[in-house]
């Protein structure tokens, strides 16, 4: 299954911000960057946030280009452009529904559902997790329907706190994102994400990621160590 893990152009724009990480093979294995990931952001007249996010390898090209359009935790559209795959997608969300595109190899396929509960795709992680801070602080689990592009359809995850520890001196918070279906468990792996203990950022992720890696001429999904600056 091809999961994103993770997720600007008009006049009277703000001066936006960038955020930076870096992949690697595991959180014991740093020495050899995989990929590098940027988000630049900027504020558009209308209040909402434009991003832009991309992925490059080791010799700076990029291989998959990402663009939202939000506000909050709110996604008004979410496309992608992998070009490790040669494939491309959209998520739409107007008048209470998803409209998924999704092209590869020039075939087509597009579907469509309620928008219903917490829609979050990569870009709107770490606001859904803020909106809903106090009570993953509880101990309460928070539900969402994720987008996935390929599947052209939301899967069910579902986010927890498990632990409270230090991180570079630091407080921090562990939070697992599973499947809600045991099915998808099977074939997907929790997430980690670390995040500062006030909510403030997410410090580091461990899994499944969006770049592949090309084993014998085969692009085969990865679960790395992703690290924030």
């Amino acid at each position: 299954m091809k999961l994103l893990v993770l997720l600007l152009c008009i006049l009277g724009v703000q001066k936006g911000w960038t955020l930076t990480a870096t992949l690697y093979k595991s959180e014991k294995e740093q020495e050899s960057p995989l990929f590098r990931f940027s988000r630049t952001e900027k504020s558009l007249e209308d209040g909402r946030i434009e991003a832009l996010m991309s992925y490059t390898d080791p010799q700076g090209q990029v291989v998959v280009d990402q663009r939202a359009v939000l506000k909050g935790s709110q996604i008004f559209e979410f496309t992608e452009e992998n070009k490790q795959l040669g494939s491309s997608g959209s998520m739409v969300v107007k008048e209470g529904r998803i409209y998924f595109t999704y092209t590869k190899e020039g075939k087509t396929k597009k579907d469509d559902e309620a928008a219903e509960g917490i829609f979050a795709a990569g870009p709107t992680i770490m606001p859904v997790l803020q909106g809903n801070w106090a009570d993953l602080m509880k101990g309460n689990s928070i539900r969402v329907r994720w987008g996935v592009f390929d599947r052209v359809e939301t899967v069910g995850f579902e986010f927890s706190k498990i632990n409270e520890e230090s991180w570079n001196g630091n407080p921090a918070v562990m939070v697992r994102m599973k499947p809600s279906s045991w099915i998808i468990s099977k074939i997907v792996d929790p997430l980690y994400f670390r995040i500062a203990k006030d909510g403030s950022r997410v410090l580091t992720i461990q899994g499944r990621t969006t770049p592949k890696l090309n084993v014998n001429g085969t692009w085969k999904d990865l679960d790395c160590f992703t690290v924030y600056q």
